[in-house]
């Protein structure tokens, strides 16, 4: 099996990875001022909306890699390189954000969102090797 087709595979799976780490417990903060049980951000959900929504954006993203991965048409690589780059500087702001103090309060970080990030490298690693075969033979 071509090493090209194994890394393709591997942004196929961390596609499918980072739209379910978006579920996951991202962080949990032990602030008295909030309620024990919205104390745990996800990528959907986080204590008043102070963080936002960043888990729809990251499955977005997640979707149409996954879709552009499996279109075998040059442009269709060269566009997912684009996407799987915007989504890999989105998950880093994201997990920069999530993971700094809130209030004075630093969060104790969950295995959700050290998937996000290492998910999106992979998508962008995965994007960087596409699985596509060029006829030689062909004339134009």
């Amino acid at each position: 099996m071509p090493f090209s087709s194994i890394l393709h595979r591997v942004g196929l799976a961390a596609c499918i990875l980072l739209i379910v780490s978006c579920f996951m417990p991202w962080t949990y903060y032990a602030d008295l001022h909030i309620p024990i049980d919205q104390r745990t951000f996800t990528g959907l959900k986080s204590y008043n909306n102070y963080y936002g929504r960043p888990g729809k954006f990251l499955i977005i993203i997640g979707v149409v890699s996954f879709v552009l991965m499996l279109w075998p048409k040059i442009l269709a690589k060269i566009i997912n390189i684009l996407i799987a780059t915007i989504g890999m500087v989105y998950a880093i702001i994201t997990f920069r954000r999530f993971t700094l103090s809130y209030l004075d309060h630093y969060p104790e970080i969950k295995i959700g969102i050290i998937i996000m990030l290492l998910s999106s490298i992979l998508i962008l690693v995965g994007t960087a090797f596409p699985n596509i075969k060029i006829d030689q033979n062909k004339k134009n």
